[in-house]
């Protein structure tokens, strides 16, 4: 009778799962609830700790606050720990909380409690940081593989969608009038309005058209092209197109040449260089046509005189959109130490770190060059390397490579006529 009892519990607990509407239909709520299983099996024990637990709101805030207790400064202690950890200190960590938090947020169940929001913005911010293995997340955290994977998707789908729109904004108005001083006294060039360059991010090769994504550094990647200010910061972001394609080509058939080109950007004044009435300009390298929008050197070596000169000013005024890239990839390894296999989904990392790089660079949050992969290159360096993409023959079949020539010709007059390097 025993037997006939526990297949019969068994099998509504079976119907239960299937059909739970029917079975609380035809029975009592309460005979119901009393033949629900009890789960066997969790991804985490319940009431395991991992570093969120034990150190993140356990030892390091025990310790700044005893630090605070003797006198000390507590929280240089605390904002030190979280850079370390997820490349932001404490003040902006709480503000990417109580922004996006609900973003993150998740309903508690009747088997046990979500991962709390804070917990899941640690996990996304120390995957972005240092590019662990969900296998490595998951012990370091102590949850479940699944459930990483499915905060890390989560997370980077909820916040590129908001923070890339709120971070990065191209100049206009004010601060356009900022930017350009900004340029004038770092490079001596008037009316440049930003530094425009690419790079890549390592992806492992995709299941379609895989060979399409392997860059000329022979991995596979998607292209990053971005446009920088004086100070490193993006005001302009454009990931996720293959890597094989190039600088020139993203930039030519994407919307920042457009924008440009129908004056929705840059279109806020003019000034008169050398005799020429100029707006303001993007410099880039030679892998780039120039135009009336973008201004490159000479072909490298250029000639002494006004040439040498501009280039020196180019190069200056350049250097900040590689630093910028630097210390994106430094502070943000996951875009060169990365497992993503979906084009898509690593543009929207790519968009996510430079968002994330913008909000640290506005907020003074500390960077070690002990992140770089080459301290010199990146940091130390008094201007950007030769120019060595392309050449200047190449340009004469884009159109506004005329009036992109007048225009290097009276930069490159003025830069003479004041050097004083």
């Amino acid at each position: 009778h025993c037997s006939h009892v526990e297949n019969g519990v068994r099998s509504l607990r079976r119907r239960r799962r299937k059909f739970p509407k029917l079975m609380l239909e035809f029975y009592e709520p309460s005979f119901v609830d009393g033949i629900t299983a009890e789960r066997r099996f969790w991804s985490a024990n319940i009431g395991s700790q991992g570093l969120f637990e034990k150190k993140v709101t356990g030892r390091w805030v025990q310790f700044a606050n005893h630090l605070e207790a003797a006198g000390k400064d507590g929280i240089a202690y605390l904002n030190g720990k979280f850079v370390k950890a997820f490349r932001v200190d404490c003040a902006l960590f709480d503000a990417l909380h109580t922004d996006i938090g609900e973003l993150l947020l998740k309903n508690d169940t009747s088997f046990r409690s979500a991962v709390s929001s804070e917990k899941r913005l640690a996990i996304l911010l120390y995957w972005l940081a240092h590019a662990n293995t969900q296998d490595e997340l998951a012990d370091v955290f102590s949850v479940g593989q699944p459930t990483v994977h499915k905060i890390l998707h989560s997370g980077v789908d909820a916040l590129s969608a908001c923070l890339p729109k709120k971070s990065i904004k191209f100049p206009a108005g004010a601060e356009l009038s900022r930017v350009v001083g900004a340029f004038k006294k770092l490079s001596k060039l008037p009316m440049c309005a930003g530094a425009l360059d690419g790079t890549f991010m390592k992806i492992v090769k995709p299941a379609v058209w895989g060979d399409s994504y392997y860059c000329y550094k022979s991995y596979p990647a998607i292209l990053i092209l971005a446009v920088v200010d004086a100070d490193g910061v993006f005001t302009f972001v454009d990931a996720g197109r293959a890597g094989s394609l190039g600088d020139a080509f993203t930039y030519n058939r994407g919307r920042l040449r457009k924008r440009l080109e129908n004056g929705t950007w840059l279109k806020d004044f003019t000034k008169v260089v050398s005799g020429q009435r100029i707006r303001p300009y993007l410099l880039a390298d030679s892998a780039f046509s120039g135009s009336e929008h973008v201004v490159k050197g000479y072909k490298h070596p250029p000639p002494p005189g006004r040439p040498a000169s501009f280039n020196i000013a180019v190069n200056k005024g350049r250097k900040v959109v590689e630093q910028a890239f630097g210390r994106l990839k430094g502070r943000f390894r996951v875009l060169t130490r990365s497992f993503i296999r979906d084009p898509q989904f690593a543009a929207r990392v790519a968009m996510l770190c430079c968002a994330l790089h913008n909000m640290c660079t506005r907020g003074n949050v500390p960077f070690s060059e002990s992140w770089l992969p080459n301290v010199e290159e990146y940091c130390n360096s008094d201007h950007a390397g030769p120019d060595v993409h392309g050449d200047d023959g190449e340009d004469h079949h884009w159109p506004g490579v005329a009036r992109g020539e007048v225009i290097r010709t009276a930069l490159a007059t003025y830069v003479h006529d004041h050097r004083r390097y």
